[in-house]
């Protein structure tokens, strides 16, 4: 309950900032494109708030270099067989929506290599972080992340063939459009690294 609230309150402290700055910097022009999309970025840019808190991703107020690796796979299966099963099954929920996500709002992401370079390429850079953290970086979580964005592509594939629907075409692509995804994952990052922990810290001071 308490990692929930506090997930909670990191996510509320990203999005009173990340709302308003993304709709100012992207947002008007593609209100009036396409509402859902836009109203689906921003839900995105909250769910990537909610992947880093999870995660324990460094912020500036605990930034410390403290390495611990573990680069053996499977391992942990022998030792703590439950443990390690519902362990791999978070991570693997953890990133069903970025394979989900990714290929709505980008016609770029529509393919399964990319949806698996592309999960693979965010949990390294969150496993990579975590050496600024007291976290473990895991090459489990990292096979298991990966494992999870592509398999929300695939249910994603097959949710559209049944119903007889295409991933949402986006032709016509504009450079911006192009670099929404960059934009939105360094504003979020930025936001939890630099300010989260300021605003999250005064929310815990009034609940406590």
């Amino acid at each position: 309950m308490y990692q929930l609230l506090a997930i909670f309150i990191d996510v509320v402290c990203v999005g009173v900032i990340f709302v308003p700055v993304f709709w100012f910097v992207c947002g008007r022009a593609l209100w009036w494109e396409s509402k859902r999309r836009m109203c689906l970025l921003l839900c995105f840019g909250l769910y990537l708030a909610a992947v880093f808190s999870v995660t324990g991703m460094p912020d500036i107020r605990s930034l410390v270099f403290d390495p611990a690796f573990h680069f053996l796979p499977f391992v942990d299966v022998v030792n703590s067989p439950f443990s390690y099963t519902c362990n791999s099954i978070l991570n693997m929920i953890l990133f069903v929506p970025l394979g989900v996500m990714t290929p709505i709002l980008w016609e770029k992401f529509r393919d399964l290599r990319r949806i698996a370079l592309l999960g693979f390429g965010v949990s390294f850079f969150i496993e990579a972080s975590q050496i600024f953290t007291f976290r473990l970086t895991d090459i489990d979580d990292l096979l298991m992340n990966t494992a999870g964005a592509v398999l929300g592509f695939l249910l994603l594939r097959a949710f559209c063939k049944k119903d007889g629907k295409r991933l949402l075409p986006e032709e016509n692509q504009n450079e911006k459009r192009k670099k929404e995804f960059g934009i939105m994952f360094g504003m979020v990052f930025a936001l939890m690294f630099l300010v989260t922990p300021f605003l999250s810290g005064m929310i815990w001071e009034m609940i406590l």
